[in-house]
């Protein structure tokens, strides 16, 4: 398929166009009528419900921008783990997997007293795995800086 091909509904306009134009310059009978596309309702859209807690990626947003404007901290930045699709040419599309340590934490840094920073972002309510819990632990115990930051305070109060 061309990558800028037109939809289905963009070819039955122009074809409806032209048969127009063609009756207006000829006038040999009626045009012939195209069958249009039953119109489909309109998606219902769900309100947000105002009192289900945010989102993680909702907190991890909020969390990298306090951690990134921290006076105490140097610097902070986001590591995404896990599988992602990599396309390598002729060969098509493979699985690429993100070989990170295990149980690494979404947001690492460095204070600015030189300490390593992990912060592990979850939402309201949900849990620590082992291995994240085994990680916060491993930094803690090298002297870095580790916590679980479930909402923005969480940060404000662990850099106190």
């Amino acid at each position: 398929m061309r990558r800028f091909a037109r939809s289905f509904r963009d070819q039955a306009k122009l074809a409806r166009a032209g048969n127009e134009f063609v009756h207006a310059m000829y006038g040999d009978g009626e045009p012939i009528r195209t069958r249009s596309a039953p119109a489909k309702p309109p998606r219902k859209r769900r309100e947000p419900d105002v009192n289900a807690p945010p989102l993680e990626r909702e907190v991890l947003k909020a969390v990298w921008k306090l951690l990134a404007h921290h006076p105490k901290v140097a610097w902070v930045t986001r590591l995404n783990s896990g599988t992602v699709m990599a396309n390598f040419g002729a060969d098509g599309v493979h699985p690429l997997r993100m070989n990170y340590k295990r149980g690494i934490s979404d947001l690492i840094g460095q204070m600015k007293d030189g300490r390593f920073l992990a912060c592990e972002v979850k939402r309201e309510g949900a849990k620590l795995m082992d291995h994240q819990r085994d990680f916060l632990n491993e930094v803690i115990e090298n002297g870095g800086v580790a916590f679980v930051a479930r909402c923005v305070e969480d940060v404000e109060q662990e850099l106190k």
